[in-house]
């Protein structure tokens, strides 16, 4: 199967997503006081997932999250590009 932007995000997939930026990404250090703090980016990601966005392009966004709508300084490449590879070795994605 080859994923695409038209097919939708799984909730097997939502949780796994939500899961590793709440425990390896969370970059205001709000996990485990608040679970659903980054619900609206972990949608974004499994979409960017479903399209078969790369490591280094799903790190970069999860770094534009950090600046853009956090307003988060010290975001850093190496452990964004790590949750990336992380993300992209979740089971719950088409592939």
């Amino acid at each position: 199967m080859t994923p695409g932007p038209h097919r939708e995000c799984s909730k097997a997939l939502f949780g796994q997503v939500r899961s590793v930026l709440n425990r390896e990404w969370d970059p205001i250090g709000v996990y485990p006081q608040v679970e659903d703090e980054y619900d609206s980016y972990a949608l974004k990601v499994a979409r960017l997932l479903i399209e078969g966005t790369d490591a280094p392009a799903v790190a970069t966004r999860l770094m534009q999250f950090e600046r853009d709508a956090m307003g988060y300084e010290r975001a850093t490449a190496d452990r964004n590009l790590a949750v990336a590879r992380k993300l992209l070795d979740l089971d719950s994605y088409p592939q």
